[in-house]
């Protein structure tokens, strides 16, 4: 929320890291059990009228509580409501504004209470703050921001591509049918308890990690087939996680496929990108890296 310029001393702001260690306090709920407190949720909130510093922190402490999040009680620099942000202004003004709710290395939330037709341009106007504002908080923005009319509409953006995008880039959560969208609600878990599970790059890791070892599959089994087996082997284990001219490709066995992973290299592949190439030759390509499979 945006304040007016406070003449004391603006108060101590405490770094951010990316990932600081949240122990999960609690297991996951069910998804059953899940659905059941998101729906008692959306009915003890149908009738609030309440504004927005009035409500939000009582509905947001619901909200975790309902999908097994932990709650920042008692809030710690890392995990709190209206964290204190410096902003300095292009004329040079300093102010201090509030992130409403903040987790590092998870979220930070701007929420506005709203309804009606004016809605989507007090969300709007939501988004252009909390992106301002994480943009001011020492360390490296979350992974994901979000707006909320409280106990209506959550709008959801991450950065794992290397920015937020814009308003329209959003996904959009009606909360009120939260219990009833799986998809939806095991993302606010995600987000909220553990959003690096979300990250693709560590899904990209992790299936690098599977081909690894099919490759020492494939390098111990062509050990056993005599010397000329051997040196090929050799080389593959070489080739492996290795930048390398592109030319010296040739020298793999006929059975292992090359993955070219760099962007540079993407653009001689035959098949569609993203998908696995036969071994082939592109003459003049710089270096890249690449995974040999089977």
């Amino acid at each position: 929320m945006p304040a007016t310029r406070d003449p004391r001393p603006a108060p101590p702001l405490h770094p951010a890291a990316l990932a600081p260690s949240f122990p999960v306090s609690m297991p996951i709920p069910s998804p059953d059990l899940t659905a059941r407190n998101l729906q008692a949720l959306a009915e003890r909130w149908a009738p609030n009228t309440a504004n927005e510093r009035a409500s939000f922190q009582s509905w947001m402490l619901d909200l975790l509580e309902a999908l097994g999040a932990e709650r920042p009680l008692p809030p710690i620099p890392d995990h709190q409501f209206e964290l204190p942000v410096r902003v300095v202004d292009r004329e040079g003004r300093e102010s201090v504004n509030f992130i409403d709710y903040w987790k590092a290395g998870h979220v930070a939330v701007e929420a506005k209470a709203l309804g009606g037709a004016a809605g989507d341009l007090g969300l709007r106007k939501a988004f252009g703050q909390v992106r301002n504002y994480v943009a001011h908080v020492p360390g490296t923005p979350p992974p994901y921001l979000m707006v909320v009319d409280v106990a209506r509409t959550a709008i959801v953006w991450d950065r794992w591509s290397g920015a937020y995008g814009d308003f329209a880039a959003g996904r959009r959560i009606p909360l009120a049918t939260l219990h009833e969208r799986a998809d939806d609600t095991r993302l606010l878990q995600d987000i909220l308890i553990q959003p690096l599970v979300r990250d693709p790059r560590g899904r990209a890791q992790a299936v690098t990690r599977e081909i690894a070892g099919k490759l020492a599959q494939l390098a111990a089994s062509l050990e056993d087939r005599g010397p000329r087996r051997r040196a090929e082997a050799q080389t593959t284990t070489h080739l492996h996680f290795h930048d390398t001219p592109i030319h010296r490709l040739h020298r793999c066995p006929p059975e292992v496929w090359i993955y070219l992973l760099d962007a540079e290299c993407r653009p001689y592949l035959p098949a569609k990108q993203g998908k696995v190439t036969p071994l082939g030759y592109a003459p003049g390509l710089a270096a890249c890296r690449f995974v040999a499979a089977l």
